[in-house]
């Protein structure tokens, strides 16, 4: 029970960024598969620090937006937009970024151990952990 008010208050969080920024933000219950938030365009946004742990950011357009140091871990960011995206020292471990666009995003300190990369396009992958990454 804990846990799902802990959810609740993250996923009220979360909708307090779409509400003032006109974003949409989709995410997965873990076990039942069931949508709880869809996000659509995030360019420019601050999400330094966000917790978007297996957040739903499929075809996502995250231009811009700043993610230093959040956790996007097990995140399905399948053909995302990450152009000129600062993900320094964020947590991408597991996540899937196939066929993402990385042009021009800072990906320093970054743990992409066990993500997918599968045709990952116009990214400087110099200075992330690439343990166990599919490339």
């Amino acid at each position: 029970m804990k846990t799902q008010i802990n959810e609740i208050k993250r996923m009220q969080q979360l909708a307090g960024i779409i509400n003032e920024n006109q974003y949409m933000i989709e995410i997965k219950n873990r076990n039942t598969g069931e949508i709880i938030l869809t996000i659509k365009t995030l360019v420019g946004a601050n999400l330094r620090d966000a917790d978007l742990e297996y957040a739903y950011l499929y075809k996502a357009d995250l231009t811009g937006a700043d993610l230093t140091g959040a956790n996007l871990s097990d995140a399905d960011l399948r053909y995302a937009d990450l152009i000129d995206t600062d993900l320094s020292n964020a947590n991408l471990s597991g996540a899937d970024l196939i066929g993402a666009y990385l042009r021009g995003a800072n990906l320093s300190g970054a743990d992409l151990t066990g993500a997918d990369l599968t045709n990952v396009r116009g990214a400087d992958l110099s200075g992330a952990d690439l343990t166990d990454s599919i490339r």
